[in-house]
């Protein structure tokens, strides 16, 4: 009986252990998170090659002096019947990073520059 007691008694606290180590697992993934922002974008005519080329040196510029984008990429597709020329795809660390950049003035400026050369956006944000 002693040992029988003794192992139900082991049995649950390796039970518990393993239940605690997952919640703190859990924990530390969740924190780990990032938030992505994806802008499919189709832009028109007037958007030439340098045009395009202007746009990729300003989104660096948005990269380096907006501190709550982690990550920014810009590409062309490949496809050419795709339904999109091009994407956007921003990296944050929270929601409010996200709204910061959303509202910040050099952000304010980019769209309106070159806002003129989207027919069809979409957005997509999503955790990862």
């Amino acid at each position: 009986m002693k040992d029988r007691f003794h192992f139900i008694t082991v049995g649950i606290f390796l039970i518990a252990a393993l239940f605690g180590f997952t919640q703190i697992k859990d924990a530390t993934e969740y924190q780990s998170r990032v938030l992505r922002h994806v802008v499919f974008l189709n832009l028109n005519e007037q958007a030439t090659d340098s045009i395009v080329k202007m746009k990729n040196q300003d989104l660096l510029e948005l990269e380096e002096n907006i501190t709550q984008i982690r990550e920014l990429e810009f590409g062309t597709n490949i496809q050419e019947d795709a339904d999109y020329s091009h994407c956007m795809f921003l990296t944050f660390k929270s929601l409010e990073d996200l709204k910061s950049y959303e509202e910040h003035p050099m952000h304010l400026e980019f769209a309106s520059t070159y806002g003129k050369y989207v027919v069809k956006k979409t957005e997509l944000d999503y955790w990862y």
